[in-house]
């Protein structure tokens, strides 16, 4: 049922992937992507103008600069990315509703986030929205079910795709600290050494 969702999704969306880069498309994130693909893509400041890159990470000018580079910055193919960048948020938000619930309703969040207007239109869009909200989600769900070394990494990519993603790290290692701090009062246990070796964890992306 998934797999037939995901199959309409993309021939409903099939008709519009060719249409030009429109609004934050065609100015901020268009512009600054092909930028980026013109010359060697880089993680550092250094590949992208302040001007362009607006003072933002360059995770997503990053990915899409390989794209642009590999099969050409047509809006067919940036559009045709970002619509699987948005299916992989919708396969991995039902895997992660099925590991804390059954199949039926894991199914019935996915379709309800399938039929939201906003993500039906985001899902084709040459923004960072939707590639944030995978990373979100897959960072939470990594520290819930307590996959430390992949959560670091899920974190960090966050991090450096927006600067909101501090937010994300910061308040999950604030959040951490005081538990351990609890647990160590409850067990009259202290030792600051331990609670900055389990804390530095979360903080480290």
């Amino acid at each position: 049922m998934l797999c037939l969702s995901l199959l309409l999704l993309w021939l409903y969306k099939f008709p519009f992937l060719g249409l030009t880069y429109f609004w934050d498309e065609s100015w901020s994130y268009g512009v600054a992507i092909n930028k980026v693909a013109e010359g060697t893509p880089s993680l550092l400041p250094s590949s992208l103008s302040p001007e362009l890159s607006r003072g933002h990470p360059l995770m997503y000018y990053f990915i899409n600069a390989i794209v642009a580079k590999t099969f050409g910055f047509s809006p067919f193919v940036m559009h045709t990315f970002s619509l699987l960048i948005a299916s992989a948020f919708l396969i991995a938000f039902f895997f992660m509703l099925l590991r804390f619930s059954n199949p039926a309703f894991a199914l019935l969040g996915s379709l309800l986030l399938l039929t939201q207007e906003v993500f039906i239109v985001q899902s084709s869009f040459m923004l960072p929205e939707v590639f944030i909200s995978l990373l979100v989600m897959t960072t939470i769900f990594l520290l819930v079910t307590d996959r430390i070394f992949l959560y670091i990494i899920s974190a960090t990519l966050l991090v450096l795709t927006k600067e909101s993603g501090l937010v994300v790290a910061t308040a999950t290692g604030i959040v951490y600290a005081v538990q351990l701090l609890r647990q160590q009062y409850s067990e009259k246990k202290y030792s600051l050494t331990t609670l900055l070796k389990k804390v530095c964890r979360y903080f480290f992306p």
